[in-house]
């Protein structure tokens, strides 16, 4: 049910497979090792796309949306930063920094505005001052 990719040099694994519901009775390699094929009792056949830097950008791209919605989400994920999902996200965290203010919550909000001022070096105000102004006007 899973393929195990060992290097054969250290006896390290590379990467399980996981997939076919039933045993895999064959597995070829395609001429430039980037997908692996694999067949099984289950009556499947499954490529396997093992040029992992392009599956993680492919992943990047499938969850854009989410990454941008999730600021704190995409600042872990540094290899799905890119200059326009940084610049979208700024936007994003200066919308929680406004909510957290309204709600008092001032070094929420600068800590907010701060990471999107680093993200998008358009954005050009003063943080502790628009936290205060945005938990005044809340009051």
């Amino acid at each position: 049910k899973t393929i195990k990719i060992w290097d054969v040099s250290s006896g390290q694994l590379l990467k399980s497979l996981t997939g076919h519901s039933h045993a895999v009775i064959s597995v070829a390699f395609s001429p430039n090792g980037q997908q692996l094929a694999s067949a099984s009792y289950d009556k499947t056949i499954k490529i396997w796309d093992l040029d992992f830097d392009n599956l993680l950008l492919s992943g990047c791209s499938l969850l854009n949306n989410y990454l941008i919605t999730h600021p704190e989400v995409l600042e872990e994920l540094q290899s799905c930063q890119t200059p326009s999902r940084l610049t979208q996200g700024a936007t994003v965290l200066v919308i929680q920094g406004e909510k957290l203010a309204r709600n008092d919550d001032i070094n929420g909000a600068v800590e907010k505005f701060g990471k999107a001022q680093q993200w998008d070096n358009k954005l050009k105000f003063d943080s502790h001052a628009r936290a205060k102004e945005l938990a005044n006007q809340a009051k």
